[in-house]
């Protein structure tokens, strides 16, 4: 089981394929796995795909109680950058994942080669006040009382409204795909 103990936390991570690195971040509650049936098997073909838990998700432990702010969640994934792969890597993140991506790409410019954000916010809409950590909190206690929610794993999609998308449905799979062919191919 590939982990990496870092400050505060001890991370449970997973890699497949070779090539540049590629680092999904998933959203809320939902493990590095939710990558695992769509994503990886495609882009494993040509990048090293790293897929993790968060901070208070999944097999990662963490050594400290919550709440924990955005910051610490991007500290513990540039930990896990500058451990397992070889920076600047492409960052995919969903919902929460997108708001750590976001975090590491401004405080850690020296990781990203580029960002796929889904789902996302920002400014003060991202900030996450008393909900988000009373949510933080309920998941963790519901997580350790070994309790799992019914949600299957699914593939993330979004609907692009761009000039090049015509309003079509496009999955992260094309997302990506756009975004590797364009800035983050390596060099």
């Amino acid at each position: 089981m590939p982990e990496l103990e870092s400050s505060g936390v001890v991370t449970y991570y997973e890699q497949f394929g070779t090539g540049p690195d590629l680092l999904f971040l998933s959203g809320g509650d939902n493990t590095g796995a939710i990558w695992h049936r769509d994503q990886v098997p495609y882009f494993s073909e040509r990048f090293r795909c790293t897929t993790y838990d968060a901070r208070g998700v999944g097999r990662t432990r963490p050594l400290d109680s919550p709440p924990w702010p955005i910051e610490l969640y991007g500290e513990d994934a540039a930990a896990l950058i500058e451990a397992v792969c070889e920076p600047p890597v492409v960052l995919v993140g969903l919902s929460m994942g997108s708001l750590i991506a976001q975090e590491l790409a401004l405080t850690r410019p020296d990781l990203v080669r580029c960002a796929v954000l889904i789902g996302t916010a920002a400014g003060e809409s991202a900030v996450m006040g008393d909900f988000g950590i009373e949510w933080m909190q309920a998941e963790v206690d519901f997580r350790r009382a070994g309790a799992r929610t019914g949600w299957r794993t699914t593939t993330p999609s979004v609907t692009t409204t761009d000039s090049r998308s015509s309003g079509r449905r496009a999955s992260t799979t094309s997302l990506c795909r756009a975004c590797a062919s364009a800035r983050c191919r390596s060099t």
